[in-house]
């Protein structure tokens, strides 16, 4: 937004710019803490693929004990609740409640992204009511024949109107992406832990 469209859009423009920040802050935040090499990278993946295919329980056991990302930290956790108690059940419920915890850390600023994606439009279309009610108490004022007063209102309306799209429609789309990021990124946490599980279990078959 220019010094123009600031001057020219009414009130209405200053919390639409407040919210463009704000959701610009968000999106570049979430889209550099939910990169994969974050989260679970490949050379991580075909780590933990090279134990399972080995079925080297022992080894994967050791390479997660430095838990420097969540894949290794759900690894541990997976790794320990079954030692402590050998169930499946109890394993596959403690991974649930901590992908929950990871959820909530994935998905952190997303809910304020999806209100302004649903809010700045509605600012929009108050600062055109807005631009309305001023352009008809121009007419009121001055009748018809005052195109420069008519101007300032039907421009406000304007302006606002596409203030709040062009910063509803960019945040609405940015927020349904990172979104699926996250789905994408928990489905195959999910996938690895479910591979690793099958493999403690066929180990512990084995040694029975």
């Amino acid at each position: 937004m220019d010094a123009q469209m600031l001057s020219d859009g009414g009130p209405i423009v200053y919390p639409l710019l407040l919210c463009s920040v704000i959701a610009l802050t968000i999106a570049v935040e979430r889209l550099i803490m939910l990169r994969s090499s974050k989260i679970i990278s490949d050379e991580q993946c075909k780590m933990v693929k090279h134990f399972v295919d080995t079925q080297d329980v022992r080894g994967l056991d050791g390479w997660v004990k430095d838990g420097d990302s969540p894949l290794k930290e759900m690894l541990a956790i997976l790794l320990r609740q079954w030692n402590l108690t050998m169930d499946r059940g109890e394993t596959t419920a403690r991974l649930e409640e901590w992908a929950g915890q990871q959820v909530n850390e994935m998905e952190k600023g997303l809910d304020t992204l999806g209100v302004i994606s649903s809010v700045a439009p509605m600012l929009g279309l108050m600062g055109t009511v807005l631009g309305m009610v001023v352009t008809f108490e121009s007419i009121q004022t001055y009748g018809l024949g005052n195109a420069d007063a008519l101007a300032g209102g039907i421009s406000q309306a304007l302006l606002t109107t596409l203030a709040g799209l062009s910063v509803g429609v960019p945040a609405l789309i940015v927020h349904r992406y990172l979104l699926r990021v996250v789905d994408v990124r928990l489905l195959k946490l999910q996938q690895l832990a479910t591979s690793v599980l099958d493999l403690v279990t066929q180990h512990e078959k084995a040694d029975v």
